[in-house]
């Protein structure tokens, strides 16, 4: 219970972001963190977690990591495009939900990836979306890039550390979930690979960070 309630203030911190509402996504963050966070030590404690390794990845990534990143929302930010991100929500639900929702309907649920590899196939099909805008030579791909390149960075961790539960979690060195994991982290290094290119020229082209007088 206290999973799926954290999961719906994530997605109300999303479109707080989006609207400008810093400040209030910030404070629901940290408690849809610490939330997660009290279920994640419960889970453990009791030994009531199938994949510790991939529940831990999961809140430092999706969780405490998020709320880090949340210091570069400040008043004086520059704003986000609002109408790519939006539409985000509902094609994620689209992408993940509804071949979710038909795959148990019809009893294939298996055919289903697990998070991690979601994550990973997702990503990568982003990836791959964006690569004739990358490398189209416009100007203002190369955000896009650097944003779909961390986001890559941040699936492929998830992959392999969750990874782990396959070697020696409940899971008991499942061969076919082991190659499968591996296949999935390939297919996004391949894809990101894609958009490399263009991400590492928008980092160059970032203008440095202003350098402070020392005091003395």
């Amino acid at each position: 219970m206290v999973w799926y309630l954290a999961g719906y203030a994530w997605i109300v911190i999303f479109v707080a972001l989006i609207l400008g509402y810093y400040r209030a996504a910030r404070v629901l963050a940290v408690m849809a963190a610490a939330l997660d966070l009290v279920w994640l030590a419960q889970g453990q404690l009791t030994g009531a977690l199938l994949s510790p390794y991939g529940s831990w990845a999961f809140w430092i990534l999706h969780d405490l990591v998020p709320v880090l990143a949340m210091a570069a929302f400040h008043r004086d930010a520059p704003p986000v495009g609002r109408r790519p991100w939006l539409l985000a929500l509902p094609a994620m639900y689209l992408l993940v939900a509804v071949p979710e929702l038909v795959a148990t309907a019809t009893g294939h649920q298996a055919w289903v990836p697990d998070l991690p590899g979601l994550s990973c196939i997702l990503v990568a099909l982003l990836c791959l979306v964006h690569v004739p805008r990358a490398r189209s030579g416009r100007t203002g791909t190369g955000v896009w890039s650097l944003t779909l390149a961390l986001l890559a960075a941040v699936a492929a961790t998830y992959r392999i550390v969750s990874v782990g539960d396959y070697i020696q979690g409940h899971y008991l060195q499942d061969p076919h979930l082991i190659a499968v994991g591996l296949v999935e982290l390939l297919i996004l290094i391949a894809a990101v690979a894609l958009i490399t290119p263009d991400a590492a020229r928008a980092q160059a082209a970032m203008p440095a960070l202003p350098s402070h007088a020392q005091a003395g």
